[in-house]
């Protein structure tokens, strides 16, 4: 068995951990709505999480890597800490004529009505109290249930002393549950959006 290691991600792993993530959510219910064009799907996906990394969650300390013996990439955890400075998800004004570009103009209409819909539902319902945001989690589609995802969440929340927050999809909610989560609502998306779940932690 592969022994899993935790550690901080530095401005270098930003490109393997963007495919990673990519590659783990192509078959997300909720990604593949909010990017709605499959073939521009990869490019503009991986293009907006890899500005959040480098932006967002590296300068907050709050991004973690799963890695192996020799330091080969299994999966990452992206934390924001109690009271980030930072914008909307969606709010990514340097890669919009790239975003156009990829999509085209109709789908890409759709994808910034989406993506503001998406944004003030994320926004009315994150907790006022400061707590860790857990944005994204996931392990290499290869290494999936194996206990990588479960270790990074383990690497965070042990001895946390604050709540900590995160959405999820209907399926997940269970497995989160099982490290402390509970669901305090249900998201307020458009109708034709999969359901998206607020789930909160107290500290251990």
């Amino acid at each position: 068995m592969t022994e899993i290691h935790i550690r901080p991600a530095a401005t270098e792993d930003v490109p393997a951990l963007t495919g990673l993530l990519v590659r783990a959510f192509a078959g997300d219910e909720f990604i593949n709505w909010v990017y709605l064009d499959p073939p521009s799907r990869p490019r503009v996906h991986g293009g907006l999480t890899a500005d959040a990394l480098r932006r967002q969650y590296l300068p907050g300390g709050g991004v973690q890597v799963a890695v192996d013996e020799q330091d080969r990439l299994l999966g990452g955890g992206v934390w924001a800490p109690p009271d980030p400075a930072h914008g909307g998800r969606w709010r990514k004004l340097l890669l919009i004529p790239a975003i156009l570009t990829a999509m085209g103009p109709a789908n890409f209409r759709e994808f910034l009505r989406r993506g503001k819909a998406v944004d003030h539902a994320l926004a009315a319902a994150r907790p006022r109290e400061p707590h860790w945001y857990l944005s994204l989690l996931a392990a290499d589609p290869d290494r999936q249930r194996s206990g990588v995802g479960g270790a990074l969440l383990r690497a965070r929340l042990t001895g946390l002393h604050a709540p900590a927050y995160l959405e999820c999809v209907r399926d997940n909610v269970a497995y989160y549950e099982r490290f402390g989560f509970t669901v305090t609502e249900k998201l307020d998306l458009p109708t034709a959006a999969p359901a998206l779940f607020g789930m909160w932690r107290e500290p251990s």
